[in-house]
């Protein structure tokens, strides 16, 4: 799911830096894009789960306009977008909503905003 989810951000977005939680520090070059796997939890049906999706946005510190611009290009690429995993599995994003506010991480010198998505899927191999 997150190389699917890095593919689509690179490929509508060249220049922006996609990586993995433990992959960034406070000297990337902004504007970059964080991707974490959240919970996996049982959906209403027995071969069926729900999986969430974090994406953590990092602009230059005070660059509101950029960080307005980041997520609507996020959104758009992703929510109700039909992906593909390396494996040829498809799912879809749904955003939820932001993970709370908007925040300066100072140690990064940033300003970031957390979006939460969600996925709906079966487990391979159930009837």
């Amino acid at each position: 799911m997150r190389n699917a989810i890095r593919t689509a951000l690179k490929t509508s977005n060249p220049t922006l830096g996609v990586h993995p939680l433990s992959a960034t520090s406070s000297s990337t070059p902004k504007p970059y894009v964080v991707v974490k796997l959240g919970e996996e939890h049982q959906a209403g049906i027995s071969v069926g789960f729900v999986q969430s999706i974090y994406l953590w946005l990092y602009v230059d510190a005070g660059d509101l306009d950029a960080l307005d611009a980041l997520k609507a290009a996020v959104l758009s690429t992703l929510h109700g977008v039909e992906l593909t995993t390396l494996s040829g599995i498809t799912f879809e994003l749904t955003f939820r909503g932001t993970i709370g506010d908007e925040f300066f991480d100072n140690d990064w010198k940033a300003m970031a905003l957390g979006l939460n998505f969600q996925s709906s899927l079966i487990h391979e191999g159930r009837n």
